[in-house]
C-alpha cells in the first residue's frame, strides 16, 4: 500500500457525512503517518497532528468504511480512531479475518462502498 492509496481511503471514508468531519479532514491534513502493512490487516498511523481542532466527540471510531469488491461478499473494513480528539490510526482488515492484500485503488474492482457512523455527544 502506497501513500497515495491511503489519501485516496482517506477521501474516501470523508466522503461519509458525520458530525465534526471538517475537524477530522484538518488533522489529516495537519499530520503524517507510517504505515504497517500485515498478511491479514494494515494499519495507518497518525503521528502527533502538528497543530488544529481537537474533535470535541465523545467517540472512538465516528466511521467505518466497508468497501465490496466484485465477486466478494466479504468486505474491506476501514475504521478511523480517535483518541482523546485527535486522529490516531485507520485499522485496515476483511471483516472474515482472511488475508488482507491491498494493491493500489486502481487495481481495486470496488462494486459497493457502504458507510457505518455513529452517534455521539460532545464531551
Amino acid at each position: 500500500m502506497k501513500e497515495a492509496d491511503v489519501y485516496d481511503f482517506l477521501g474516501w471514508i470523508l466522503c461519509a457525512k458525520f458530525k465534526g468531519r471538517e475537524i477530522i479532514e484538518e488533522q489529516i491534513r495537519n499530520s503524517t503517518f507510517t504505515i504497517d502493512e500485515r498478511e491479514y490487516y494494515a494499519f495507518v498511523m497518525f503521528e502527533k497532528v502538528k497543530d488544529g481542532t481537537k474533535f470535541p466527540y465523545r467517540v472512538r471510531v465516528p466511521v467505518d468504511m466497508l468497501i465490496y469488491e466484485n465477486g466478494t461478499i466479504v468486505p474491506i473494513v476501514f475504521m478511523l480512531h480517535v483518541m482523546e480528539g485527535w486522529i490516531h490510526e485507520l485499522e485496515i482488515f476483511r471483516a472474515d479475518s482472511s488475508e488482507l492484500n491491498l494493491k493500489g485503488l486502481k487495481d481495486l474492482d470496488i462494486r459497493k462502498i457502504e458507510y457505518v457512523v455513529d452517534e455521539y455527544e460532545e464531551t
